[in-house]
């Protein structure tokens, strides 16, 4: 699933390689991803989570976090009026606690996705995490 962490951008799924390319929502030269935009049967948009489902990501990440000084930031963040950016931002002061973040997120996602996939009759590369 795209998680939505760029809104300027949409993320589709190549049918042929599996391959992922994200698209900008603002086209600065139209022909760019003619390809892409111009299949829908081979590429097939990735839905993007909704910002209750990117909220709840976070909120049980936080919920994870066993660092009794990040974690309160972390829950202080997601109460902020812009609390995606304010998370991103306690993430980048708390570099330590950046990859637990993507790892954390993609094994909430990987389910997501391998459903997704299912639905459209998709097999999951070896590659992809169970």
């Amino acid at each position: 699933m795209d998680e939505g962490g760029d809104s300027l951008t949409r993320a589709y799924f190549d049918r042929e390689t599996g391959a992922i390319e994200y698209v900008p929502f603002q086209l600065a030269c139209p022909t760019l991803f003619a390809d892409v935009l111009g299949t829908p049967a081979r590429w097939l948009r990735i839905p993007a989570l909704g910002a209750w489902q990117r909220q709840r990501l976070r909120m049980r990440f936080a919920d994870d976090v066993s660092d009794v000084h990040l974690r309160p930031r972390l829950l202080a963040a997601l109460d902020e009026p812009r609390p995606f950016s304010a998370v991103a931002r306690v993430l980048r002061q708390a570099s330590s606690v950046g990859d637990a973040w993507t790892q954390f997120r993609t094994r909430y996602l990987t389910a997501d996705v391998r459903a997704w996939l299912a639905t459209l009759g998709i097999e999951p590369g070896l590659d992809m995490p169970p």
